[in-house]
């Protein structure tokens, strides 16, 4: 059995490095092959779709989750939340905001590179699974350490290191990298997620650490 355990736990380590695709182009993928395997329950805006596929692929504990994509005015680039009655309920029902304004970034999300979008819908469904696990105790103790900096900053990074874990490191590298050196983004958005997330050197570091 313990070496079962080893061959299995091998297998899923060679297919988190296997999934870490540098760049991600739309000409890559069937819109109706991801819409078929990973679209049940979802809702998307439709400018970012197969963005949201994309990043959805590598989330199979999501699958059959309820999940709502819209686009709002926020004051980052995307935002995730939950229903208020589904938190009593095991079966949660996300809202993934995506941003349409940039008086407070800088920078609406369209104004990102394909691949750097499907990197911050994967930070964003991260949360989302992070979401399900929880029970309404959970999720409660949850929004209270959000609002501590010092446990946000925590929250954050764990965030973005499931991430790169569920195979999308070099998408989230490319959306984190995108705003760093965007001439548009504000500087209070740029210290926003310097502050609170991982950098891209980290991400880079992470990344390499997988490979070796």
């Amino acid at each position: 059995m313990r070496i079962s355990g080893v061959f299995v736990l091998t297998l899923f380590f060679l297919k988190s490095i296997s999934q870490q695709i540098r760049t991600i182009a739309a000409s890559d993928y069937d819109l109706i092959s991801l819409q078929n395997e990973y679209g049940k329950n979802k809702h998307f805006v439709h400018a970012f779709e197969l963005q949201s596929l994309i990043a959805l692929s590598h989330y199979p504990e999501l699958k059959n989750s309820r999940i709502n994509f819209r686009l709002a005015d926020k004051e980052s680039m995307a935002k995730t939340t939950i229903t208020f009655w589904s938190l009593f309920f095991h079966n949660k029902h996300i809202v993934i905001y995506i941003n349409k304004n940039p008086s407070t970034t800088g920078l609406a999300f369209s104004d990102l590179p394909f691949n750097a979008q499907v990197g911050a819908i994967a930070h964003e469904l991260a949360h989302a699974a992070d979401f399900k696990s929880k029970n309404l105790t959970g999720m409660v103790w949850w929004g209270v350490r959000y609002t501590g900096k010092t446990s946000r900053i925590k929250i954050e990074r764990n965030t973005d290191c499931c991430t790169i874990q569920h195979g999308m490191g070099w998408q989230l590298y490319d959306f984190t990298n995108a705003v760093t050196l965007s001439p548009a983004a504000t500087t209070r958005y740029k210290l926003f997620k310097e502050k609170y997330y991982l950098s891209p050197g980290e991400i880079r570091e992470q990344l390499s650490t997988l490979h070796d």
